[in-house]
């Protein structure tokens, strides 16, 4: 007897054991990431949980002005429903400002791939025999922004170690990949210009600026030393400019001002060792939207008509009718000259030179484009033992480019027969040496810092590696409205003039943006890259300081909008649930930091999103007591 007790104890408790392995963890309450909603959940709990989040998002947009204009849109879907949840003006075309960039990125990924590689080359014209490469020496650029000197020594080792000794032509520079119009703000058509933009080319090295660097001699009399960095065979320098004695101190001279401060002249000495790491220009990862907030707010003026110069109103000074005109003064005034070393350029200058740059030593520096070459003139005076330098955009890069290489070819032990000149490079040169970088190493710029300057290379490459070699810009936008045909993104209202989004004529609906979302979350090839290049609120990009400490932070993949009077926020968010939802919200005309909050709580409103909401409270009943006997009442008398 006690034997069969025992044999039904045990079966007992195995059942019980396979009972809760076979539940797995669903059976402490645990929710599989994806599944939605639970089974406990009608569908009229998750209707009514659905009518309660369009209700609180319509709330929270409490916009009364610009809701009347029609100047917000705002769309939610269920990319795990294939379901559109809520939509205000959703395929109104509004000002979309940054989120441009989301249409750029995903162009690029589509129509170029996530792994594609952005080429700098150096060919030549037949290939090299026993050393000697017959003919020119083509280098030829694919819209690398972040080409640097480094790079070009690279290029040079690769070629030096392939045995070429030789170069019976030229070295030519090849920046035919994008064509000649290389301002943003001319492709883009624009009558403001909101944010300068440095130019687009597609063979330049340094971000397309070089730095004039005039040190003094020691000893008064003496010519100073003028160098460029790059150091360039393609830019020319004609100085005569000389050292001069140091002004007598004023109270009988002693060590230095008072307190052994130095004066903001003797900072312009270089202190380190390297010309790369002095000059060089080191590539900003701040935010391009930050960057403009803030200069919106020290200045009075944020835009440039086309033609104008942007300008500022300060207050004229007494006894002046035009600031302008009053003369120069030492001490606060003169300080400023120093530190930006400007000077009006005279009236009746070259078209081709840029404005003169004059330090307060009395060194006068001018550029001018002649022949192909940067013209780098430098005359007057520096104090002894002192040192000035001054930034110029290249007007050649490409030149400059294939200086530099001639130059490093030459210090190696090559030589080379020709000079340096700008052309394109035949269809059959042959490659010696390649430089290569990642696309995806732009677009994590382009994307989390919304970096405006590389936004512009990348819409450039999508025309350039399509053939649009004379319009570029126009073969990117043609390019775009192909991708989201065939993604069927509704485009038909949409206007792109640019790849950044500072042109104020673009127009994207939250349709589309949204749409643009659903499209590359089923396009398993891009999808990995494309989220993973969004910021990420609370954490980094331009969402680092956004919806932190709430159910929207490490959740909200986005990617934000910001220009003056426009704010926008698209991407991809999850709910409680485990559901992914894509969205975008554009709002303009008012407030940019309100915008802002409202798009926050919306984020927010929506990553706190569950179906369970919808469930209807179930009424407790109360329990009864039970009924007590006469005798058990006698009792407790």
């Amino acid at each position: 007897m006690r034997k069969s007790l025992n044999l039904l104890l045990l079966a007992t408790t195995f059942c019980l054991l396979l009972a809760i392995l076979s539940s797995g963890p669903h059976a402490a309450g645990a929710k599989p990431a994806g599944l939605t909603p639970s089974a406990a959940v009608s569908s009229s709990d998750s209707a009514r949980a659905l009518e309660k989040l369009a209700a609180d998002l319509k709330a929270i947009i409490a916009l009364p002005q610009e809701l009347q204009a029609g100047k917000v849109g705002v769309m939610v879907h269920s990319l795990t429903r294939n379901r559109d949840l809520f939509t205000l003006n959703h395929e109104r075309a509004l000002t979309p400002a940054s989120t441009t960039k989301v249409v750029t990125c995903f162009t690029a990924l589509s129509e170029l791939g996530p792994n594609y590689q952005i080429n700098t080359i150096i060919a030549s014209d037949a290939k090299p025999q026993n050393g000697v490469v017959q003919g020119n020496l083509y280098v030829k650029g694919f819209g690398d922004p972040f080409l640097t000197v480094s790079d070009i020594d690279a290029l040079v080792e690769q070629v030096t170690s392939a045995g070429i000794r030789q170069i019976t032509g030229s070295v030519v520079g090849d920046g035919t990949f994008f064509d000649n119009h290389a301002n943003r703000f001319d492709y883009s058509g624009d009558a403001d210009e909101v944010e300068t933009v440095a130019p687009i080319h597609a063979l330049t090295i340094e971000r397309s600026q070089f730095t004039v660097i005039v040190s003094s001699p020691r000893t008064p009399g003496l010519p100073c030393n003028v160098q460029t960095f790059p150091r360039s065979n393609g830019i020319e320098i004609i100085n005569t400019a000389v050292s001069v004695a140091p002004p007598a101190r004023r109270g009988g001279g002693g060590k230095g001002r008072k307190g052994g401060k130095k004066r903001k002249a003797d900072l312009l000495t270089p202190t380190v060792n390297e010309q790369s790491q002095r000059y060089g220009d080191q590539f900003p990862i701040a935010d391009s939207e930050e960057l403009g907030q803030q200069k919106g707010k020290k200045s009075n003026s944020t835009t440039t008509q086309r033609g104008k110069k942007a300008t500022t109103k300060p207050a004229p000074k007494k006894g002046s009718s035009k600031a302008k005109q009053a003369p120069p003064k030492r001490g606060n005034a003169g300080k400023t000259q120093a530190k930006n070393s400007v000077k009006a350029a005279p009236p009746k200058q070259s078209r081709t030179a840029t404005p003169t740059v004059t330090s307060r030593s009395g060194i006068t520096i001018s550029v001018a484009n002649r022949d192909g070459k940067q013209v780098v003139t430098v005359s007057g005076t520096l104090t002894a033992n002192k040192t000035t330098s001054n930034r110029y955009l290249m007007k050649n890069p490409a030149a400059i480019v294939a200086g530099i290489v001639h130059d490093r070819l030459r210090a190696a032990g090559v030589t080379i027969g020709g000079g340096t000149v700008s052309g394109a490079t035949p269809a059959t040169a042959q490659t010696i040496a390649t430089n290569s970088r990642p696309l995806t190493e732009m677009l994590t710029y382009v994307m989390k810092n919304s970096n405006n300057f590389l936004a512009e290379y990348t819409f450039k490459i999508i025309g350039g590696a399509n053939g649009g070699r004379t319009e570029t810009a126009k073969k990117s936008v043609e390019k775009i409205q192909q991708r989201m045909n065939l993604a069927r993104v509704p485009f038909q209202q949409c206007v792109v003039n640019d790849g950044s989004g500072l042109s104020r004529r673009n127009c994207l609906s939250a349709a589309t943006l949204t749409g643009i979302m659903n499209a590359a979350h089923n396009d398993q090839k891009i999808f990995p890259t494309f989220y993973s290049l969004l910021s990420v609120a609370g954490v980094d990009g331009t969402l680092r300081r956004r919806m932190r400490g709430t159910p929207a932070q490490n959740n909200v993949h986005g990617k934000t909008g910001t220009l003056r009077n426009v704010a926008a926020l698209t991407g991809y968010v999850t709910t409680q649930d485990g559901e992914l939802f894509s969205f975008a919200m554009l709002m303009n005309g008012g407030n940019v930091g309100g915008y802002r909050a409202v798009q926050d709580k919306l984020a927010v409103r929506i990553a706190s999103f569950s179906y369970s909401e919808g469930l209807e409270p179930v009424a407790t009943p109360q329990a009864t007591a039970p009924e007590t006997t006469e005798a058990e009442a006698k009792g407790k008398r």
